[in-house]
């Protein structure tokens, strides 16, 4: 009896719980994915338009030629972007300040598209702190920027790195207190 009841302890303990997670994978292609920076460095900036494929497809974005694309800030600056190639729209003479408020509009494929931004305050960069850990026996190093986070405003920072003079295009979100 008393092994009765430890085996049934046993499976009991043992049985796990399965969930089935259902993605909705439907096919988006075709749909139009604007990316755009502007920064108080010297520009020119550049705002690339593509069209969105579907997740088992390469990704190889076919570019969006023939838009329209205008930048202006409140300021009353305006700028109507150059096509450059690879679904590419390039300033000319625009200038990025911190404080100014920034509108995007797009007309492609007979649709308007509009954002809007302010560029906040610059926080200045501290320095770098050099961390490592170990893995599976293999120690990694990483660099973690040193900067002053103003409560105000939150987190938003983007950090580009190049090794030997490759950017890396590694997205890294992080929030130090």
């Amino acid at each position: 009896m008393k092994n009765t009841f430890f085996i049934i302890l046993s499976l009991l303990l043992l049985n796990s719980c399965e969930k089935e997670i259902d993605l909705d994978l439907a096919d988006k292609s075709g749909n139009i994915v604007i990316e755009g920076n502007i920064t108080n460095q010297p520009g020119p900036y550049i705002v690339r338009i593509t069209k969105s494929v579907a997740v088992t497809q390469n990704n190889q974005y076919p570019a969006v030629t023939n838009a329209l694309v205008t930048v202006s800030d409140n300021t009353g600056q305006t700028e109507t972007l150059q096509y450059i190639g690879d679904g590419k729209y390039q300033t000319t003479a625009f200038t990025g300040v911190t404080g100014r408020t920034y509108t995007l509009k797009v007309e492609a494929e007979g649709k308007q598209y509009t954002a809007q931004s302010t560029m906040p305050a610059e926080v200045t960069f501290e320095g770098l702190q050099q961390d490592s850990f170990v893995f599976a026996g293999t120690t990694t190093f990483t660099l973690l920027p040193i900067f002053t986070d103003p409560p105000a405003l939150g987190n938003r920072y983007l950090f580009g790195f190049t090794v030997n003079n490759k950017p890396k295009k590694t997205f890294n979100v992080f929030q130090i207190t």
